[in-house]
C-alpha cells in the first residue's frame, strides 16, 4: 500500500510519530511500532506531554501493558486538577490490574480516592472504620444533593473489578479491603445506578463470597435491580 498526497499532505515527512506508529501497527509490524513507542516515550519533554494519551492508546493496543502503565503513571503525575488526576489514576490501576499488579492498582485507587476528597477505606485487619464505610446506606437526602459524576462512578466500579481481580488471585485480605471501600462508595452514589456499576457490583460480590460487604452490596444491587425492572428508563436523561 502507497501513502498517498491525499493521506499525508504535500510531504509524508511531515507527518507526526502518531501517523507512522498507527500504521506498523495495522500491518502487522508491531515491533517496530512498539520500538518507535518507547523511543517516544523515553525522549518525551514537557512540550511533548500532550501526546501522552496517543502513546498509552497505543501500547495498549500492542498489548505491552507494562509500557502502558509507565506511559499512564506519568500522565497522571502531570495532571494540576483533583478531577483530572483521580480520573488519570483510575486509569492507570485498570492497566496495573491488567497487567496483573494488584497492589500498584489498589495504591493508584487510593490516591484518586484522596484526589476527590474521599478518606481511603481502613485496612483490612482495622476495627474501627471512619463514617464513610458504615454498614448503613447513605441518608437518601444527603445523598440527593451530594455531587456525583462519572468519575465517581469510575472510581467505585475499578474497586469493584480490582476486588474481582484480587479474589480470583487468592488475594482474600486485599478484596474484601477493596470491596468494602467499593460497597460505600456504591452507597454514597445518587440513583439511579448505571447498569454497567450494577454488573461489577453483582460480579465482585458474587467472587467475593464469603465476605459480609458481598452481602450489603448484594442487597444493594438486588434493589437497584429490581427498580431498573420496573422503571427501565429512569435516568436515560442523566448524561454526565
Amino acid at each position: 500500500m502507497r501513502a498517498t498526497p491525499e493521506w499525508f499532505g504535500d510531504d509524508p515527512g511531515h507527518e507526526p510519530d502518531e501517523t507512522w506508529v498507527t500504521l506498523a501497527r495495522r500491518r502487522g509490524r508491531t515491533e517496530l511500532a512498539r520500538i518507535a513507542l518507547i523511543r517516544a516515550l523515553d525522549d518525551i519533554g514537557t512540550a511533548d506531554t500532550d501526546e501522552l494519551p496517543w502513546i498509552i492508546e497505543e501500547f495498549t493496543a500492542l498489548g505491552d501493558l507494562r509500557q502502558a502503565v509507565r506511559a499512564q503513571r506519568l500522565h497522571a503525575r502531570l495532571q494540576d486538577t483533583d478531577r483530572n488526576r483521580a480520573t488519570a489514576y483510575i486509569r492507570l490501576a485498570a492497566l496495573e490490574r491488567r497487567h496483573g499488579d494488584l497492589d500498584g492498582a489498589s495504591a493508584s485507587l487510593g490516591t484518586a480516592l484522596r484526589a476527590l476528597g474521599v478518606a481511603p477505606a481502613p485496612e483490612p485487619d482495622a476495627v474501627d472504620q471512619p463514617p464513610l464505610f458504615e454498614t448503613g446506606p447513605a441518608d437518601t437526602d444527603a445523598r440527593a444533593h451530594r455531587t456525583d459524576s462519572a468519575v465517581a462512578v469510575d472510581l467505585t466500579r475499578e474497586y469493584y473489578e480490582l476486588a474481582r481481580k484480587a479474589a480470583e488471585c487468592d488475594r482474600a485480605a486485599l478484596a474484601r479491603h477493596l470491596l468494602t471501600t467499593a460497597s460505600a462508595l456504591l452507597s454514597a452514589l445518587a440513583r439511579p445506578l448505571p447498569p454497567v456499576l450494577l454488573r461489577a457490583a453483582h460480579s465482585a460480590a458474587l467472587t467475593c463470597k464469603g465476605a459480609e460487604p458481598a452481602d450489603r452490596c448484594a442487597t444493594v444491587v438486588t434493589g437497584e435491580e429490581q427498580r431498573i425492572a420496573v422503571f427501565p428508563h429512569d435516568g436515560d436523561d442523566d448524561a454526565d
